[in-house]
Order: C-alpha cells, then structure tokens, then sequence
C-alpha cells in the first residue's frame, strides 16, 4: 500500500515539476521580451509573461524542426545558451530584477494574505482537475493525428510530411509542443501542456474582468469558463483547441487593453499570438479580420490595423507557406477545388466537409437559432462531445441589454454574437466555438451581476428601506446562494472526476498504462501483438484513432491515398485483396469485426492470409508469401518467424 502510493506521489509529483519548469521558462523568456512594456496587475502579467513566452518557444521549435534539428542535441545547447545569455544580461540589471521581484513576491504574499480563503476555496474545488490530465491518451483526435504528427516529427528530426496520416499538411504550432513532449517526457506532458492552456485562459478571464468591470466579475467569469464539460473533457486530452483558445483570447486581451490604455505595442503583441492561433489551427483565420475591423473601427488609422497584421502575417504564414510549396494549396486538403487537390481527392474533400457541415447540431434555421440556448444546455450531445456551462446560457440576454451597456461591454457583445452566428450557419460542433468561451464566460458574468443587481439587491433594499442592518442578512443570504450556484456546476464536474478516478486508478507504471488502454482502446491488444515485429507494415480497417500506439508503419483511413475505398472494392475477392494489399507493401492486415464497416470476406480468405490474433474487437491477418499460396494450413495462427 505504501508503495503505491509512494508510485503515485512520484508519477504525479515528477509531471507537474516538469510542467512547472516548463512553464517557469516561459514566464522568463515572456519576461524578457516583454520588459519594457506597462503590464497589468491582477494576473495579468502572469499570463503575458508565460503565454508569450509559450508562443515564442513554439516559433522557435518550427525553425528547429523546418530545418531538421529538432532533437536533444541542438535544443539543449540552444537552452542552455539562453539561459547563459538570460544570468549575464540580468546581472547588468541585477539591483532593478531583485527590486522589482521583491516587490512582486511583497504583492503576492499580501494578495494570499488577504483571500487566503478563497484560495483555499478554490484550490478544493479545482484539486479533482489536477488529475485529469494525467491518464494515458485515448481519445478519438489526439490519438489519430494529434500525437502521431509529434511522433512523426521526433522521429524525423523535424518536419516532414506522412501522407497516412489525416490531413497530411496543416498547422502544427500547438502540436510541436507534444513533439517537444515526447523528445524528453512523455506524452502526460503533453496533457498538461494542453490542460495548463485552459488555467492560463482562465486567469486572463479574470484579469479582463477586473480591468474593465471589478474582480467579481472577472472571478465569475473565470469560474463559468472552468465550470464548461468541454474545457474539462479538453484538459484531459492532446488536442490542441485549448492552445488554440489561449492564443486567440490573449489577441482579443491586447486589443482590449489597447482600446483601454491606448498603447500601440498591444497590438504587436495582439498580432504575434493571433499569429501563433492561426499557426495552431485553420479555424484560428475567422478571428483575425474581426480584430482588424475592431482595430480599423476604434483607430480610423490605417497604420494601427498594420502594426496588428504585420506580425499576424510574420507569425501566422509559415505553415501555410509551407503547405502551398509542397502542395500548392495554402489551406490543404480544404483549399483543393481553388487550388487543385493533392493527396485528397474530390470525394474525401466533399466527404469529411459533409461530416463536419451536415453531421451535427440542429437545423440552421431561425427556430433553431431562438431555441440555441436550450439546446446547448439540455441537447448539448447533438453537438459532439462536451457541454457549455449553465452560466453561459446568461450570455444570450445581451441582446437585450446592449442599448445599456457601456462602450467595451457593446464591442464584447457584437463579438460573442458574430462568432456565434457563424458557428451556427456553418459547423456545428461544439468545440469550435470553443475560442469564444471565455468571451461568452465574461459576457456572461456581467449580465448575471446585473440581473442580480438589479432583480435581487435592489428590490430587496426597496422592501427593506434605509435599514442598513435589516438589509444585511437577505443580502448575505443571497449573495452566499448566487456563490453555490456559480460553483455548483464545478462540484457536479468534480463529482464525475472522483467517480472516474475510483473507477480506474490513475496507470502509474507500465502495466497499469497497458491495461488501462487495453480497455479503453479497441485495438490495443492487436497492435501490441503486430509491435513485435515493428519493420512490417500495417494496412487497418475500422481502427483510425489507434495510429499512435503502432510502432512501426500503419496506413488506413477515408481519406488520402490509403483510403478505404480502394480496398473495399476488393474485400470479397481475396485474391485480388491480396495484391492490393501486396502492392501497398502490407505486411499486417487488421481488421475491426464491430465498427461500422461490415467485412464479408470469401471463402478463400485463408489461403492468401494467415489468422495471427483475433479478440471481440477485431482480427490481425499476416499475408502469406507467393510460395505460401495455394498451400492449404492446418493451423492458422501462426508464429512471426516467417523464414
């Protein structure tokens, strides 16, 4: 017993010591470069400080890997020269460092000092979190794509292209740090990296909400976009949406402060991370010409929309630059019909953009636009995985107040609405509003301290009249009520987690990770049994989201040059299946016997292919050499010696 624990203290202990010293090195790149500008207090230059160091790590990565030295021996003599560089040029400042860090540690003992209540608050609602991102990877993206380009790239030493893979070119920049993860971790870490996106959001959530309303504001805005099922489900994978929400949220803060303070270096730095989200993510272009006509519109002067889309342009196209040199499609494989199609062809471009258009949500008519609210809330599964927070379904009542809200409040506003009508009239999963969350968390926050302000307070002073000590109690009483209800929605969340958490003990070893996937991943168990012969290739049906767990090649999909479809046409002739698979260089088969796809093979399946393993899941195949066939077996379930 107490070696398991010891086990676990250790496994949890070891990952966010590194996560911390990952992101301790952001914070002080974020320092440097930032140290000549007017921060905010409130956490606000916690999260300017270490997302933009984040940002600056990934852009350096991209040149690591465009140039093929991503690995240990350039990135740890490129580490250590910064920070050789970073104590001498500190030194020369030393007394102004020591001051000004002094001064912050004085702040943030006096901040702890003084809410050491709430801290302990909110560290007991949020601790069931901290385990989230600690189980092996297995969801659908993370598993099918995700981790398998940062496996690709480490094993290349950089960027290259697997045309196995779904979408074969796109934008990287979120993924280079699972690379980054797997180069000296391991892929926990890359949960965490993902997981600690969310925080950093959440923590400029409340610094927004402070600067432009009060503190109660920014905490419950904080709160409502923790409380979201989405972002909880999303801390606990490797997909990159929360990445992808950092970035953008960290451009609409710069322009936020920039409307406020005026100051024309926010929106270099607006710029850099709306930059680095489009380099995350193809659905991070939408946002960038929002924040130019906010900029244009506020300014009226065309050099502040320059100083905005100079570094979007000189951060955001690189990837995008890449994929038209080696395809000649900037945005492939969606670009194809403009550009011409290059490893896609018409039918998988028409056939995932019918999924991702047709496949969810509601019909996007104006009854279903009224009813959006109730839907997200009670039918939130008609929009794929996850769920809003109860709180913003608040949001939707800004229609109503806009006439009286204030000059930023109204820009907030427009914003929230546009992105949710384009959502709406275009896909409708759930995860792609996901960069506008914390936005709608703080839209949601105001409009939620005004109704309360002014539905509750202000009739119970009225009943109660000018006496203040009969006023106190009801007021205390509901302003303790409202606080349950802000953070119910975390308490049902926790409840979840705990329940997961004793249902499946956090894999802490080998065996305990094989096991755990092994339930959870179909395939698991046939893979394992095709990875003991890593140099033969594998061609898969009906197992898409298991390409990270084959250690050697693996190719199957709907889309791309392995597509399924050439291979169907051939399921009921084994011959013809065999040659094939023969010319693909295919070694394995594997098969899913209970996935959509319904296989029915010929009689004569067993003369051109050997049985090596079979579960409830699916069967692996080994094909037969040429003087094998014809041949008939008494035993199909072979050994790997093919000699």
């Amino acid at each position: 017993m107490t070696s398991n624990i010891f086990t676990t203290f250790k496994f949890v202990f070891g990952h966010y010591s590194i996560l911390v010293a990952f992101l301790l090195l952001s914070y002080i790149i974020g320092r440097k470069l930032l140290r000549r500008c007017a921060l905010p207090q409130n956490g606000g230059r916690l999260l300017l400080y270490t997302s933009s160091g984040v940002g600056f790590i990934i852009v350096i990565l991209f040149y690591f890997a465009l140039f093929k030295m991503f690995n240990k021996m350039f990135i740890l003599p490129a580490l250590l020269l910064f920070l050789i560089v970073y104590i001498y040029t500190s030194k020369r400042d030393f007394y102004n460092l020591k001051t000004k860090t002094i001064e912050d540690f004085g702040k943030a003992s006096f901040f702890l000092k003084r809410n050491w209540h709430w801290i302990v608050l909110i560290t007991i609602l949020f601790s069931p979190f901290l385990f989230l991102p600690l189980y092996p990877p297995t969801e659908w993206d993370e598993i099918s794509y995700h981790l398998p380009y940062a496996k690709h790239y480490v094993e290349n030493n950089g960027l290259s292209v697997n045309p196995f893979l779904r979408y074969p070119l796109y934008a990287h920049n979120f993924d280079l740090l699972y690379a980054l993860s797997l180069l000296f971790y391991d892929d926990i870490l890359a949960h965490l990296i993902h997981a600690a996106a969310a925080l950093l959001t959440a923590l400029g959530i409340y610094n927004l909400g402070s600067l432009t309303s009060d503190k109660k504001t920014g905490a419950i805005a904080a709160f409502i976009f923790l409380s979201s099922p989405l972002v909880a489900h999303l801390m606990k994978t490797s997909y990159i949406d929360l990445g992808l929400t950092l970035f953008i949220f960290l451009g609409f803060y710069c322009i936020s402060l920039w409307s406020i303070t005026k100051q024309e270096y926010w929106l270099y730095l607006s710029g850099f991370a709306t930059g680095i989200a489009i380099g995350s993510k193809y659905n991070g272009f939408l946002y960038f010409p929002m924040f130019a006509i906010w900029i244009a519109f506020q300014s009226r002067k065309f050099s502040s929309v320059m100083r905005f889309l100079v570094p979007v342009f000189i951060f955001g196209s690189p990837w995008y630059i890449r994929n038209f040199i080696i395809s000649g499609d900037p945005i492939s494989p969606f670009g194809g019909e403009i550009f011409g199609h290059w490893l896609w062809n018409k039918e998988d471009l028409i056939g995932q953009s019918e999924n991702l258009l047709k496949g969810y949500g509601t019909p996007k008519d104006v009854i279903s636009m009224l009813m959006l609210p109730w839907n997200l809330l009670f039918h939130y599964g008609k929009f794929a995985e996850g769920a809003i927070s109860p709180g913003m379904v608040a949001a939707f009542l800004g229609v109503f107040l806009f006439k009286k809200s204030d000059g930023f409040n109204k820009k907030l506003c427009i914003f929230v609405f546009v992105n949710i009508i384009i959502w709406f009239f275009s896909t409708q999963v759930l995860r792609y509003l996901l960069p506008v969350f914390p936005m709608i968390s703080l839209l949601s926050a105001i409009i939620l301290i005004y109704l309360y302000e002014n539905l509750i307070k202000r009739p119970i002073n009225f009943f109660l009249g000018n006496n203040f000590s009969s006023r106190r109690l009801p007021q205390k009483i509901m302003g303790s009520v409202t606080v349950f209800l802000i953070i119910l929605p975390i308490l049902f969340l926790d409840k979840k987690i705990v329940k997961a958490i004793s249902k499946n003990p956090l894999p802490v070893t080998s065996q305990m990770r094989n096991e755990y996937l092994s339930k959870e991943i179909e395939s698991f168990h046939l893979l394992q049994i095709a990875n003991k012969s890593p140099s033969l290739s594998i061609y898969q049906i009906g197992f898409e989201n298991a390409f990270y767990f084959a250690k050697g090649k693996m190719i199957g999909d709907w889309f791309g040059p392995a597509r399924y479809s050439t291979i169907l046409e051939a399921v009921g002739n084994s011959e013809k299946l065999y040659e094939k698979l023969r010319a693909m260089d295919i070694q394995f088969f594997l098969v899913n016997t209970t996935g959509c796809l319904k296989l029915e093979f010929d009689k004569s399946l067993l003369d051109y292919f050997k049985l090596v393993a079979e579960d409830k899941h699916g069967k692996l195949y080994l094909l037969k050499e040429l003087k094998e066939i014809n041949v008939k077996e008494k035993n199909n379930h072979i050994s790997f010696d093919r000699n």
